[in-house]
């Protein structure tokens, strides 16, 4: 195995201006660079169409879409013929 070389003697190295020696002697205190910070968007008040929407007309909590006997209530069907049963009372 080879042996390391060794390391130069500091008084041997080209003396560097002092602005660069600074920058390497002490990077931790420099100032980092501040991102641009926008201002904040307030919330709106209409919901976002790209939100998923209901796919039926019930509303309210699990226990209002019940029936007394707690049976689920149906959603009305949708269409021409939605309420004929009712209306024939069947």
């Amino acid at each position: 195995p080879a042996e390391p070389e060794p390391l130069p003697d500091p008084e041997q190295l080209p003396e560097l201006e002092p602005a660069v020696e600074a920058e390497l002697a002490e990077p931790a205190q420099q100032d980092a660079p501040q991102a641009e910070t926008s201002p904040i968007a307030a919330p709106t008040s209409t919901a976002p169409t790209d939100r998923l929407s209901a796919s039926t007309s019930l509303e309210g909590s699990a226990r209002s879409q019940l029936n007394p006997d707690g049976s689920l209530l149906k959603p009305k069907a949708p269409g021409p013929l939605a309420g004929l049963r009712q209306k024939l009372g069947t």
